[in-house]
């Protein structure tokens, strides 16, 4: 009887309905079967008078008070974002309104395609506002650095696979310097090599300096291609 009683509980008979049977000893046409949870029936492949094989599913029932949102990263900030960091999400057609969570789980590996990170995070959703298969807005609020250089985002020159600054190396003289850089924080951009604490930076006007600078370069390369040909000659 016990191992009759816990195969109808598997098969999701309410303990109400196993007490009945076994009070009446009368087995029932219909039986109802009750969700595990609250929530709401985003699926129902199935309708009245189909047959039912027990591999089939007849029902998603979705509970919307928490959800998961799913985030693509890129590659190079891949390693910016840990489990249990802050997370806000925002609507574009609700401005104004934002919901605080979590990262609940990173995926171990990243899109051939997109070369991006998954990143699973849970929000609690209290007037159920986010709706499966939404589009969001997400900020990832990524744990503390401490003894980091960093430099205003304006110093910084993007061109190319390389990034630049303009580093002051004496009164009047100025040059251009490849680095490497980190976590960018509001106005604030994380350099991980390429500056040493104490270089001064140009922040205005950097573009030309770095122009000039190429200009120089290619002279300077130009000329010594000269002076060679120059020394071959008889």
């Amino acid at each position: 009887i016990q191992a009759s009683r816990e195969r109808l509980n598997a098969l999701g008979i309410s303990r109400g309905d196993i007490t009945r049977l076994e009070k009446r000893r009368k087995v029932r046409q219909t039986v109802a079967i009750y969700a595990p949870q609250d929530g709401v029936v985003s699926e129902l492949p199935v309708r009245e008078g189909m047959y039912v094989k027990p591999n089939m599913n007849v029902m998603t029932l979705a509970d919307l008070s928490s959800v998961w949102l799913i985030a693509e990263i890129f590659e190079r900030q891949a390693n910016w974002v840990k489990t249990g960091d802050k997370a806000e999400v925002t609507l574009p057609f609700l401005p104004g309104k934002s919901w605080m969570g979590q990262v609940e789980y990173i995926y171990p590996s990243l899109d051939m395609k997109t070369r991006t990170l998954k990143a699973r995070l849970r929000f609690d959703n209290p007037g159920e506002s986010l709706k499966p298969n939404m589009y969001a807005r997400i900020l990832l609020h990524a744990s503390p650095r401490e003894n980091v250089i960093s430099i205003p985002v304006e110093a910084l020159i993007r061109s190319g696979g390389q990034d630049r600054v303009i580093v002051k190396v004496a009164e009047g003289r100025f040059a251009a310097r490849v680095v490497v850089v980190g976590i960018e924080s509001g106005e604030r951009i994380e350099i991980m090599e390429g500056l040493a604490v104490g270089d001064q930076v140009v922040t205005s006007g950097q573009f030309l300096l770095d122009s000039e600078a190429s200009l120089k370069a290619s002279f300077s390369r130009m000329t010594r291609a000269d002076e060679k040909l120059l020394e071959k000659k008889p």
